[in-house]
């Protein structure tokens, strides 16, 4: 995942003790100005799934094949690894 994502979950965590514990376990790497033009470009994430917002779309850049990714927002996850021809496993939390 990535910074923005601990962000998002931090702020409406009601544990964040718990969370701080799975963050342990989480490679939490950096957003780069690469992915986000990524998503942004009219040929990019961006044009293939509208509604979905950069957080999301970097996670999935930050993806590979095999990779789970526990989201409460799987379609528009599933949406974007479909684009980009990832073979991911949605987790609900």
């Amino acid at each position: 995942t990535h910074a923005g994502v601990v962000g998002q979950v931090w702020r409406g965590s009601p544990s964040r003790a718990r969370l701080s514990l799975a963050l342990n376990g989480i490679d939490v790497r950096p957003v780069d100005d690469r992915m986000t033009i990524a998503w942004g470009e009219p040929q990019g994430l961006y044009s293939a799934s509208r509604d979905a917002d950069v957080i999301d779309a970097v996670v999935v850049l930050l993806a590979s094949d095999g990779d789970d990714i526990i989201t409460s927002d799987a379609d528009d996850m599933t949406r974007l690894a479909s684009t980009m021809d990832l073979h991911i496993e949605i987790l609900h939390p």
